[in-house]
């Protein structure tokens, strides 16, 4: 589907457009598609992580700096002894109908990306499933309710940094990175709480060098 647009004020009208397409189709299908329960569960998880009373999954094992983590319904190594082998119960665990969706709490700028996502086509097209790049934390409010409302078909593979630029949000006890951060951890609670398949890779911080190194496991864990 294209559209051709006139000028800038073409790209508000898309917007009028679809939030009445969404509203319409809706009623039509009797759901509503502005319920999102799951998305306040998150929030709250949010909210937990940055008082320290959430329990958030540990890491298994220290990969080079890389942590692990298995967490709802996927079950992994107890100790893995390297990336690929850490990655594979991700990959085996998925079957036809399944989708994979990588959350990512990294700068979207990232030079490593393209490489990343072109490992996700070699994961769809030799599995056939479906795959999603979602980067975190603004796919929350839109697909992130499907993921934790939605059919038990996605798998889930979090990856979060250690280290990210940090400001200070007046008024608050914690920064704009505690709260980066705690926003993919309150994620990681809810979906496991669901009992999805989820695992976590938290890297040592946002170098490019980290995400190729992520992107060649990935591929050699299929095979």
């Amino acid at each position: 589907m294209e559209f051709e647009l006139r000028d800038e004020l073409d790209v508000g009208a898309q917007f009028v457009l679809w939030e009445h397409a969404v509203a319409l189709l809706g009623h039509l299908m009797g759901i509503n598609p502005f319920d999102e329960p799951n998305v306040a569960e998150a929030k709250a998880a949010t909210t937990a992580v940055l008082a320290g009373s959430a329990h958030v999954p540990p890491a298994v094992a220290d990969l080079d700096g890389v942590w692990p983590t298995y967490a709802g319904a996927l079950a992994g190594p107890i100790v893995p002894t390297d990336l690929s082998g850490a990655l594979a119960p991700l990959v085996t665990v998925l079957k036809p109908g399944d989708y994979l969706t990588v959350l990512a709490y990294v700068d979207e700028d990232w030079p490593a990306l393209p490489t990343f996502r072109h490992a996700l086509e070699s994961v769809a097209g030799r599995l056939q499933i479906a795959t999603c790049f979602e980067i975190g934390p603004r796919y929350l409010h839109s697909t992130g309710q499907l993921h934790k409302g939605g059919p038990d078909t996605g798998v889930f593979l979090l990856i979060t940094t250690r280290t990210h630029a940090d400001l200070p949000i007046p008024g608050q006890h914690f920064s704009l990175a505690e709260l980066f951060r705690a926003q993919a951890e309150g994620d990681l609670v809810t979906l496991a709480g669901q009992g999805k398949r989820i695992m976590r890779l938290d890297l040592p911080g946002d170098d490019t060098g980290a995400l190729q190194t992520l992107a060649e496991a990935l591929v050699a864990a299929l095979y």
